[in-house]
């Protein structure tokens, strides 16, 4: 039986000694005075130190043909009624204090975001990113477009790969030679980056996703930022906070080609550029994960490391390492084949992916059998999906794919934790919504048990984050060490303990910047 949300928000709450909303009289931690670690954020770090300073990629610097249909590309902004260009200054409804979630559909001519009421109604900026004049081709075809462009020669068979984005125009008409100069995934980057950084973007969550080749386009975009940030053209405040992957197409049946953006060889396949990704937004602290439920799309990602070695382990492969990295979350459809006729049960095995994550927008979380943790959910928090990133999830449908009420989910987590991100508190009010760019490099974090006994400690990386895992029925604390640049901000030093092997208690750590 799927328990309250509110139930599971006050047991939470409680747990995970909410800042401010908790009513806890709130102190600051015992802290160890000896600055021995130089504290950093993440916007220090890839700070922009030129003169001239950032330098973005622009609609300004990409040619598109002027004949592709503007209903067919863009990137498009919903006003609650209708959507508008993102390209238009005047009357555009986004708002740059408001969390934002931006969809990328898949192959085929391509649609909007479902229900964008649902999201709109919770205070969301909603966009989707329409490209069906390049998305209405084959698969393979469309990956090349999304990370290349210009033509390779193809050295096996001796052919031209034409990659350089060829289009469509209806259902006869395909344009080879009049095509942008740029990959798909530049020219999204290129509308995106020209809305988020009209103005100073201070919502407290971007969000990317989409399903089969659009959540391909959603990670590749994520991996072109985060070269970007790298290389000091962009700062990380654009950076999404979590990426979401429905059905993902990953295949390593790649062109010939070289990223255009990193001039990397694409000849081991996407998979490992979607390794490469998680790895690195692990780093930055961006939350990913996937939903798969198609066996027959999911193939696709592993089946050139099986064709060299029939004998090997997919989990070995570089989709099976990708996997392990994400918040991975598998929906058992297979009772499709026996319903179903073949192509119809793979279509729909595909397309469900998209009904089940609409359709769980509409109920709260879907917890586990035997525990109060919970997997997958749309508007569950950044934090949650960022610690969940290692484990897997498997959702079984009770009896129908069209009722998500009655669905089971299980686990492979076996441990509690404490975890969250230390972030500077640049508005002192102890809530982490500064979001990516605040996250604190350098900060070692001890936990104690409750006689001020240090058991483990940890140093954060760029991403902020820290993690420790808990046994039941023993009280602990945290400490921190300042430095001179930061001091601890308010926060309750209450012992905390973990009552069920599952739980999850996120705690984030508030730090303030000493300007004296």
């Amino acid at each position: 039986m799927k328990k309250p949300l509110n139930l599971f928000v006050a047991i939470l709450a409680c747990l995970t000694l909410s800042i401010l909303s908790s009513g806890i009289i709130l102190s600051e931690i015992s802290l160890d005075s000896i600055p021995i670690y130089s504290i950093v954020s993440m916007e220090e770090k890839y700070a922009n130190t030129d003169n001239e300073g950032y330098s973005p990629i622009s609609l300004d610097d990409i040619y598109i043909p002027s004949n592709i249909p503007q209903n067919t590309f863009g990137l498009k902004i919903y006003n609650g009624s209708s959507w508008q260009p993102s390209e238009i200054v005047e009357n555009n409804p986004f708002d740059y204090s408001k969390p934002t979630v931006i969809y990328t559909h898949g192959m085929g001519t391509g649609n909007g975001i479902d229900n964008p009421d649902i999201w709109f109604s919770k205070g969301y900026n909603v966009c989707h990113f329409l490209w069906g004049a390049f998305s209405d081709d084959l698969p393979t075809s469309g990956q090349d477009k999304v990370w290349a462009k210009g033509k390779y020669p193809n050295s096996d068979k001796n052919i031209l790969s034409y990659t350089d984005a060829p289009w469509t125009s209806g259902a006869i008409t395909r344009y080879l030679t009049d095509v942008p100069d740029h990959s798909i995934t530049e020219i999204y980057a290129a509308y995106y980056l020209d809305l988020i950084m009209r103005e100073n973007y201070n919502g407290k969550e971007i969000r990317f996703f989409g399903h089969s080749l659009g959540a391909h386009l959603s990670m590749s975009l994520t991996n072109y930022l985060m070269f970007c940030v790298e290389k000091r053209e962009i700062p990380p405040s654009v950076l999404p906070d979590r990426v979401t992957m429905l059905d993902p197409y990953i295949s390593d049946f790649v062109s010939n080609l070289n990223c255009s953006w990193s001039g990397e060889s694409m000849k081991e396949g996407s998979s490992k550029k979607a390794l490469e990704t998680s790895l690195k937004a692990r780093d930055f602290g961006i939350a990913f994960e996937e939903l798969r439920t198609s066996q027959y799309v999911g193939i696709a990602a592993y089946a050139m490391f099986m064709a060299s070695d029939p004998t090997a382990n997919p989990d070995d492969s570089d989709y099976g390492l990708f996997k392990k990295i994400i918040m991975y979350s598998y929906v058992n459809t297979n009772f499709l084949a026996d319903k179903l006729p073949y192509i119809s049960a793979v279509e729909r095995m595909h397309s469900i992916s998209e009904y089940w994550y609409a359709e769980m927008m509409n109920h709260d979380y879907l917890y586990e059998q035997d525990s109060l943790s919970y997997g997958m959910a749309p508007f569950s928090e950044k934090e949650y999906v960022y610690s969940r990133m290692g484990n897997k999830y498997e959702i079984s449908f009770s009896e129908t794919e069209y009722d998500t009420s009655d669905d089971s989910v299980v686990s492979d987590i076996t441990r509690a934790k404490v975890s969250g991100f230390i972030f500077e508190d640049k508005n002192n009010n102890g809530i982490f919504d500064e979001r990516l760019k605040s996250q604190l490099l350098g900060v070692k974090i001890s936990l104690m048990d409750e006689n001020n006994n240090e058991l483990v400690s940890q140093t954060t990386d760029l991403n902020g984050y820290y993690s420790f895992d808990l046994e039941l029925g023993k009280k602990y604390k945290l400490n921190i060490i300042e430095d001179s640049n930061y001091k601890l901000g308010v926060f309750s030093s209450e012992l905390f303990e973990a009552l069920e092997n599952k739980e999850l208690l996120i705690l984030n750590l508030p730090m303030i910047k000493n300007l004296s």
